[in-house]
């Protein structure tokens, strides 16, 4: 046999004939793919898409005496420098650091790169909630509310990366309610 051994293997039930020293070329070939499928997909994943959610509207739909159902219109920023395919969001409103509406959209929104779209949604509150919201309302201290959740991709986000099919998003902000000195407020870009 020209002074090389062989060696009898046993891989997944079936036996096979190798020269000793030498692997198998499925498994070479294997290991050839899963290190460059791992590079490529790291190159892939780049940077995490963004993006800037607002609230825009709040419209009540229905009213009971446990709950409010309301529509809700957010405003869906894209920063990046691709188009994002949205296929739905969940997401909270917390005012003053407590939580006050919850709500989910199904609805499929294109958002072009570098533009806005809008998302219709429905948000659910509790009734008693939003009274002792009101309660503790003072035009000397402002409101702070968080907006957070996520928006859901479907898997692909856009430029053809797969990057998951989440984006979290999250969006603070203040409301004063005590009016500008002198009673009126001021306009824009006037001092």
């Amino acid at each position: 046999m020209g002074g090389k051994r062989r060696t009898l293997y046993r891989e997944r039930g079936m036996d096979r004939m190798i020269e000793k020293g030498t692997a198998p070329p499925v498994r070479a070939l294997g290991a050839a793919l899963l290190a460059f499928s791992l590079a490529g997909c790291g190159a892939l994943m780049g940077e995490r898409p963004a993006l800037d959610v607002t609230l825009v509207n709040l419209v009540p739909r229905e009213i009971s005496p446990l709950e409010q159902v309301m529509e809700v219109s957010l405003r869906v920023r894209n920063p990046n420098n691709y188009p994002l395919v949205l296929t739905g969001a969940r997401f909270d409103l917390d005012l003053n650091g407590r939580p006050i509406l919850r709500g989910l959209s199904n609805q499929r929104v294109e958002v072009p790169r570098l533009g806005s779209a809008l998302m219709r949604a429905e948000g659910s509150a509790s009734t008693i909630t939003l009274l002792n919201q009101i309660f503790e309302l003072s035009p000397d201290r402002p409101i702070r509310y968080k907006l957070s959740g996520v928006a859901f991709t479907g898997g692909a986000l856009g430029a053809g990366a797969m990057l998951g099919d989440s984006i979290p998003f999250e969006s603070l902000g203040e409301l004063n309610l005590r009016p500008p000195a002198g009673g009126r407020p001021r306009e824009s870009g006037r001092p």
